[in-house]
């Protein structure tokens, strides 16, 4: 039987994260079948979709339990495809929730003589909360991937064997594509812009689209700008309707790097976009906001002081964090519009940018990572 490797992703940034991991694996190992759950990155890369990750578009408890049945759904269908596809290996990538269940319960039910090799890619952020998945990332899975240096060493000091780090694979992706003119140009921008990045999730663009179009609409106006809205390929084009009637906006499909290298700050979602924005060099207001029940409950067990992984890795704030009731237009507007006025800000928050960008390396790890994968391959 041909070899072959099921990928289980969750969400658009794990899509985009894994598909340079598959198109160099299938460089080196043409012959291997890559199949799974994932969207329109990991398909590009070669990969046969069998459940398609725009419908697994969650954020907070609620939307969990309202998605239900579509995890059931899924749960059933990567069952039926094993006992017929055999894998030799299952990357199980982010999506903590369902990764972690479905692992504890395939762990169970394989026999160990026919059990797949069970490796976790961007591993949960347990140091942020849910300090006691540890366990069982230690009892289910053969290897780890974290993708963040400091996780690494939190594995290591915890006794996880076969923990490797292989560098931030957004260091090779977030890249310009055009030169600044030839971006300006293409969209008709003639001076400064302002980058708006609602999210990658349905409610979390319901959530947050609004207080960045109000406050863009007072920056625009007084301050003569442009805006870039980067609205994620997996979303409903309707949901970014309301943005359309602000003609100083342009909506662009993402990812957009051209916009972060050469935008003059960005109003971003808490994610791994803050880190394309350290990436890129473009200062980054970070917002964040829920339904009330998912923000209390997050309140009660998240054990870290920031949300932005740039201040999480810098260990001090070094961009704002405007949290649930105060990610409100007015703030939004007043904390963009002292950031704007004064270059000394930003001049500062880019140094500091470059700081958190020489943590995540080092570099080429699309690369060492599919090389690790062929070798354990080649060892079953």
């Amino acid at each position: 039987m041909q070899k072959n490797i099921l990928i289980i992703t969750g969400e658009t940034s794990a899509d985009l994260l894994t598909s340079p991991v598959l198109r160099e694996l299938k460089k080196i190992a043409p012959e291997v079948h890559l199949w799974g759950v994932g969207g329109k990155f990991m398909r590009e890369a070669g990969c046969e979709i069998i459940f398609d990750i725009k419908d697994l578009s969650f954020m907070g408890f609620l939307d969990v339990f309202r998605r239900i049945a579509t995890i059931g759904k899924l749960y059933k269908k990567i069952n039926a495809e094993l006992k017929e596809r055999k894998p030799s290996i299952i990357i199980f990538v982010d999506f903590p929730g369902f990764n972690l269940s479905l692992a504890g319960k395939l762990r169970k039910t394989i026999k160990p003589s026919q059990r797949p090799l069970f490796i976790y890619y961007i591993t949960p952020q347990i140091w942020a909360w849910g300090w006691k998945r540890i366990k069982k990332l230690k009892e289910y899975f053969d290897h780890l991937v974290p993708i963040l240096p400091f996780e690494y060493l939190i594995f290591q000091k915890e006794g996880v064997k076969n923990v490797h780090y292989f560098g931030h694979p957004l260091l090779e992706i977030v890249k310009p594509s055009l030169k600044e003119a030839e971006f300006k140009s293409l969209y008709g921008i003639d001076g400064d812009f302002v980058v708006l990045m609602p999210g990658s999730r349905v409610s979390e663009v319901r959530h947050i689209l609004s207080p960045m179009l109000e406050s863009f609409n007072f920056l625009g106006e007084k301050m003569g700008l442009t805006g870039i809205l980067i609205a994620a390929q997996n979303l409903p084009k309707d949901l970014f309707r309301s943005a359309r009637k602000n003609e100083k906006i342009k909506i662009v499909d993402g990812p957009c790097y051209d916009a972060l290298f050469y935008g003059k700050l960005a109003i971003v979602a808490s994610g791994s976009a803050t880190l394309e924005c350290a990436i890129a060099g473009i200062p980054p207001i970070v917002v964040y906001r829920t339904d009330f029940l998912t923000h209390r409950i997050a309140r009660t067990i998240v054990r870290i002081p920031h949300i932005s992984l740039i201040n999480i890795i810098a260990q001090k704030e070094i961009v704002p964090e405007l949290i649930q009731g105060e990610a409100t237009s007015q703030r939004i507007t007043s904390t963009a519009y002292l950031m704007l006025s004064d270059e000394g800000i930003l001049k500062n928050v880019k140094a500091n940018l470059e700081f958190v960008k020489s943590r995540i390396g080092p570099s080429g790890a699309h690369l060492k990572i599919a090389e690790f994968l062929t070798g354990m391959l080649n060892e079953l």
